[in-house]
């Protein structure tokens, strides 16, 4: 049988491979790079349509945040692995011009957002807009 004292090292050495394991899993040092193949496109009167997919460089996004027209408010969309993700904006206005923000990031910080500007809601889905 095991003395108190190897008991208590034994509990401890324990103690430390657990809470180290937990950080390590919790700890991505590395932020992701910007999402890569970021599209903007306008699906309809009212409604517009973005589409990225994963960072190529850093470190592996837990999520991506979603921003338009600079405003307050976003959408959180989690990483789930797929290579593209798509993303409708809806209810908006008619021919106004819209942006678009993307931005991945995971535990290590965010990574630089991608910015699809001006782009219009149209009564047909042929507008592309640009990338910034």
């Amino acid at each position: 049988s095991a003395s108190a004292a190897e008991s208590a090292l034994n509990m401890t050495y324990a103690n430390f491979i657990w809470t180290t394991l937990a950080f390590l899993q919790g700890c991505n040092s590395l932020a992701p790079g910007p999402p890569s193949g970021v599209l903007l496109n306008s699906t309809g009167e009212t409604s517009l349509a973005l589409t990225w997919a994963p960072p190529t460089t850093g470190g592996s996004p837990i999520n991506y945040t979603l921003t338009i027209n600079d405003s307050s408010s976003h959408v959180v969309i989690p990483d789930n692995g797929s290579p593209v993700y798509n993303y409708a904006f809806t209810g908006l206005t008619s021919n106004t011009p819209y942006s678009v923000s993307v931005m991945a990031s995971n535990n290590g910080g965010n990574g630089n957002q991608i910015v699809a500007n001006n782009c219009t809601c149209k009564c047909i889905a042929a507008a592309v807009c640009s990338i910034a």
